[in-house]
């Protein structure tokens, strides 16, 4: 059997479990904070070649988090854009200073989340109280994980019972928003585990959007109750209105069973269903007669009687949508010999619903038609790996994986815009598919003077194929078709670990990432209803970057964890919305540009007494284009969606029948133009710093009883992140666990 696993090492169908090393390290490794993202081995924290953090249920307990992209938000090198509180369908996570949600690896218990349609990641109706704990990876890692990790990778973690636990939890809080949480889990006949989890929660919301109208030369009747304001780039315009009250609903149900088996093995099934829906009520308009009547369309005039503005109904209205996906996992490890452990991860992530819908120009509140645009996709996964202990302090691990992706986008005419069932013809639809395979490897050294070497590469074969659209549902244009096309990647990585001295670890890696463009950026190409018309490009090249960093923690016997780390990320081949100069309001993705990323992450936590805990943490992020062919005059701007600064500060304490957190987070300006334009701050769509502070405390009231009460934006801070954001929310819970 020996032989066996190590031939199946060098033929790379192997993974990591969790391969015990030496059994007098046993002890040791059980009371030590373990991560396995890093390297896909087990290891303490500290041990880890890159800069990592981890986020545990106890920390997601001290804070006012529905939604598990909320309990990221305070950690270095990690941007969390969420515009508008709960109701943010566009909510992502992006790590060093890299933007979009596309270039992190989000994963589920190591099963990549990412759909296939534009690698986004649906946080909402993520199962929160099955969470053991998050693990953060930053930098490239793409020598392990291959696409969609060149900023990083987040993996969340769920536990397993070991004995019997019952969970009932509700809350309510601002905005008439109601949450619902149920769990059930058990271990029996010492081999069998399983949970199964319900959660629920659904808000009125707030009037997030807000209706502007510009002005051009013309007369109209005279309006009050309207602001003057400008644009995020300077242009004079004004505020009449809101499309209503955002509503919101999020939920899943979550099961999990584990079968311990004879020699070390075991066998994981899982299953997620995850969805949420948004709506608006109706619409307000701010705008006045002379009579005092409400005014909602026609030729009005503000300040200015020679310039007019021409109202419309659809002008107050917005769509709806839904998304609901299906995650079905299967893991199985096993130890066939001492020094071999395999494991097998494989599932299916199955977004069957994804659609919203829009009016059309002539629709009101009770009629009128729109669309509706769906795009669900599936992506299937596999990988086989394994850890060899090939000598002491020698440890190989190796593997092959495998991902297929389809997605589909069709756009559907509706005979009544509220009504996504309304169809009366397709008029739009563009489809694709990917696959890639990998292979991998990484060799993990303990040298002398205590030294660790990490030497990792992996090679991606990527092809994509099926690809095509179709402008005109009808038939009367033909659809094209686009050839298949494959690419490769090979992404090496190192990473030195030295500890000098038992409190202080230094750090140094480098290596490089990819990202293959995904189907909407080759292939959905869409007309706004401002009329521009979004190319996919079916040309398009993957992207790279070429990072390094260094890193310095120090720990002291009073209680201090200090980290500090240096950065440099080279991106080439940069997909971005270019715009074509010879089609009229015509933008199309490109590797338009070269871009540089070189930023410092610092991290602070000082222990004050058994009970309170200070820390800060501070990210600065200098992100720019340096290099832009198709407009020169980009070079030198900032990264779009990529904050400049960001730091927080906080206190967290657990005392007696009481814990809690009182945290303080600024978020510095960003950019949503790639020429920077949009300067102007505290504008409706506008992306502004801002500061606020949140505050949690529970109580456990009796052994089984813990009540909690929480507030966000403690100081109702008013800012715009696009949309305006949400003020002050308070909310309270009750938990009962058994």
């Amino acid at each position: 059997m020996y032989y066996l696993c190590l031939l199946a090492v060098m033929l790379t169908v192997l993974s990591p479990a969790k391969l015990v090393i030496a059994e007098e390290t046993k002890d040791t490794v059980a009371i030590k904070e373990i991560i396995v993202t890093a390297t896909k081995t087990p290891q303490e924290i500290e041990n880890v070649p890159g800069s990592v953090s981890v986020v545990t249920k106890e920390d997601i307990s001290k804070r006012n988090i529905q939604v598990l992209d909320q309990a990221l938000r305070e950690l270095s090198g990690i941007f969390v854009r969420r515009g508008k509180g709960l109701m943010d369908t566009l909510a992502h996570v992006s790590l060093r200073g890299l933007p979009g949600k596309q270039r992190t690896a989000i994963l589920l218990d190591g099963l990549p989340l990412n759909d296939s349609y534009t690698n986004t990641v649906e946080w909402a109706g993520l199962p929160m109280e099955s969470v053991e704990q998050i693990e953060v990876v930053r930098g490239p890692v793409s020598a392990l994980y291959g696409g969609n990790a060149m900023g990083g990778v987040v993996n969340i973690i769920t536990r397993m019972p070991e004995k019997q636990e019952v969970l009932v939890k509700a809350g309510y809080g601002t905005d008439q928003t109601w949450s619902t949480r149920l769990g059930y889990g058990n271990k029996v006949l010492d081999k069998i585990s399983f949970r199964l989890g319900a959660e629920y929660l659904d808000t009125d919301g707030y009037p997030a959007n807000l209706v502007t109208k510009t002005t051009s030369a013309g007369v109209g009747t005279p309006v009050t109750g309207w602001t003057k304001t400008t644009t995020s780039t300077g242009s004079t315009t004004y505020i009449v209105g809101n499309t209503g009250d955002n509503t919101w609903s999020q939920g899943n149900f979550d099961a999990r069973v584990a079968l311990d088996l004879p020699k070390a093995s075991k066998l994981t099934l899982g299953y997620v269903r995850q969805q949420r829906a948004y709506d608006y009520d109706r619409y307000e308009s701010y705008l006045r007669d002379a009579s005092g009547n409400p005014v909602i369309s026609g030729s009005v005039t503000f300040d200015n009687p020679a310039q007019k503005a021409s109202l419309s109904e659809s002008n107050f209205l917005n769509g709806k949508g839904k998304s609901a996906t299906d995650i079905y996992t299967l893991r199985i490890e096993t130890q066939p010999a001492d020094r071999c452990s395999l494991k097998l991860n494989a599932g299916l992530t199955d977004r069957n619903k994804n659609w919203y819908t829009k009016p059309n120009s002539s629709a009101t509140w009770d009629s009128g038609t729109g669309k509706v645009s769906e795009s669900p996709s599936k992506a299937y996964q596999a990988e086989i790996q394994s850890d060899f202990m090939v000598a002491p302090g020698n440890i190989l691990t190796a593997g092959i994986s495998y991902r297929q992706g389809e997605s589909t986008s069709e756009e559907y005419d509706l005979s009544f815009w509220k009504d996504e069932n309304s169809k009366i013809g397709l008029n739009y639809r563009s489809e694709g598919k990917d696959r890639t395979y990998a292979l991998f490897a990484q060799d993990e050294w303990h040298l002398p003077k205590n030294l660790t070497l990490f030497l990792g590469l992996r090679y991606d074969y990527w092809k994509t194929y099926d690809g095509s659209y179709d402008t005109d549902g009808s038939g009367a244009t033909a659809a094209v078709n686009y050839p298949d096309r494959t690419d490769e990647s090979l992404s090496p990585k190192i990473s030195i670990l030295y500890k000098p001295r038992e409190m202080t670890t230094l750090r140094l890696s480098g290596g490089t990432a990819f990202r293959s463009p995904n189907v909407y950026n080759l292939y959905r190409t869409w007309v706004s209803t401002t009329g521009w018309t979004y190319r996919g490009n079916p040309n398009l090249e993957p992207e790279t970057t070429a990072s390094w960093e260094v890193g310095w923690e120090q720990k002291t016997s009073f209680g201090t964890r200090f980290k500090a780390t240096y950065f440099e990320n080279y991106v080439q081949d940069l997909i971005y919305l270019v715009t074509d100069t010879s089609l009229s309001k015509t933008k199309t993705y490109q590797n338009a540009a070269k871009a540089k990323v070189k930023g410092v992450e610092l991290e602070l936590r000082q222990k004050i007494n058994p009970f309170l805990e200070a820390f800060a943490t501070l990210t600065y992020n200098d992100a720019v284009i340096t290099e832009y062919p198709s407009n020169p005059t980009i070079e030198g701007k900032q990264l779009t969606y990529v904050p400049k600064n960001m730091y927080s500060v906080g206190l967290d304490f657990a005392y007696r029948m009481f814990k809690g957190s009182l945290v303080g987070r600024y978020v510095g300006k960003i950019y949503s133009n790639d020429d920077n334009t949009d300067s102007f701050r505290y504008v409706y769509g506008s992306y502004d710093p801002y500061f606020v502070v949140d505050a949690k405390v529970s109580a456990n009231v009796t052994k089984n009883i813990e009540l909690s009460l929480s507030a966000d934006n403690l100081f109702d801070q008013d800012y715009y992140y696009y949309y305006e954001a949400p003020g002050t929310a308070w909310f309270a819970e009750m938990a009962v666990r058994f």
